[in-house]
């Protein structure tokens, strides 16, 4: 999951470099076109609409460039919560310390009951955007992992707010 993360993050590192060259270029053309309508190469009417042109390719890039940044931020977030899940000794830990540790970790679960005896438990995680599908025996206490995918393939249920006790 570090390696990963690491990689995710590297990628996005080249994505926001390559916006910022970008961006440096749309900035020299906006340059060059008020260059040549002060020294009378350009008409005022198709200077106006060049800059606007670049005035919008420029916001694009920026939303854009925006976007990535909060990727990017989210990535770190998650990379210090790997690092501070591998420095946790479970024996040491408090059981309010654990259910701590759970809430950083788990987005939600939900728990549907097909049948009397079983249970089918979705673990949303936090860490990686992955969603954990465990079919549980509740007779016999096995769990079996039937799927694992990613979080914007899956997407957790809508709750409304009133359901949901506040965190404390």
């Amino acid at each position: 999951l570090h390696r990963q993360l690491l990689k995710e993050l590297a990628t996005l590192s080249a994505k926001i470099e390559n916006l910022n060259r970008e961006l440096s270029s749309i900035h020299d053309k906006m340059e060059r076109v008020e260059e040549r309508f002060i020294f009378g190469k350009l008409r005022k009417p198709r200077a106006e609409e060049l800059i606007a042109e670049l005035t919008v390719e420029q916001e694009e890039v920026e939303k854009r460039l925006i976007e990535l940044s909060n990727e990017s931020a989210a990535i770190h977030c998650q990379i210090n919560d790997v690092r501070l899940s591998k420095e946790i000794d479970d024996a040491t830990l408090s059981l309010r310390e654990k259910v701590e540790i759970v809430k950083k970790v788990i987005y939600m679960v939900t728990v549907s009951k097909p049948s009397q005896g079983e249970a089918v438990i979705k673990l949303y995680n936090k860490l990686n955007n992955e969603v954990l599908i465990y079919e549980v025996d509740c007779w016999k206490h096995h769990w079996r992992l039937l799927s694992k995918s990613n979080r914007t393939d899956n997407p957790p249920p809508k709750i409304p707010s009133n359901h949901c006790p506040p965190h404390s």
